[in-house]
């Protein structure tokens, strides 16, 4: 029994891209390699495409440098691109899903531990605030959490504690001289 051949799209998967005879603005014909781009391109190629920046996504993907795709006719980048698009977007579009659905899964993680590195540090804080005499004392994390909803930059923020801070006085030399 004879295996089957594989689609052309399997075949170009296995050979790494597929090659396009493409015409040149010099009234040449060039041979270009269009590259089925490995994961770590992948962002790239969706910022390129979303950016709209067809030449740099041609060059990205037959691995050129800057520049390289005005040497071809509009007809050529036209082809190349479909081709890029063809070879890419499908598994570009699986990648841009893994990495929603995982920030998705994330997220609610990461509010637990800042939470709680908050929380573990308050305490830290409040001692460290009280071998400075007169200092402001920084918002406990509930009232943190509500002065992000409040646009009043004095109800503990970051920058009215700054500001607290530089207006008062430091406190007098505790260290005797001889």
């Amino acid at each position: 029994m004879t295996p089957p051949v594989p689609s052309p799209h399997k075949l170009s998967t296995l050979l790494g891209g597929e090659e396009v005879r493409v015409a040149t603005n010099a009234g040449a014909t060039e041979t270009v390699k269009v590259l089925v781009l490995p994961m770590r391109s992948l962002l790239r190629f969706i910022e390129l495409c979303v950016d709209g920046d067809g030449q740099a996504l041609i060059e990205l993907c037959i691995d050129r440098p800057e520049g390289y795709a005005d040497r071809f006719t509009a007809e050529a980048q036209d082809q190349l691109l479909e081709k890029a698009r063809e070879l890419n977007f499908t598994h570009a579009e699986r990648y841009l899903e893994r990495l929603n659905s995982d920030s998705r899964k994330l997220a609610p993680l990461f509010r637990r531990v800042s939470q709680r590195m908050t929380d573990q540090l308050q305490p830290v804080l409040e001692q460290l605030m009280t071998l400075w005499p007169g200092a402001p004392t920084p918002a406990s994390p509930s009232a943190a959490r509500a002065s992000k909803s409040s646009t009043s930059p004095s109800h503990g923020s970051a920058s009215s504690w700054s500001a607290k801070a530089a207006a008062t006085p430091s406190a007098p030399s505790t260290t005797s001289t001889p």
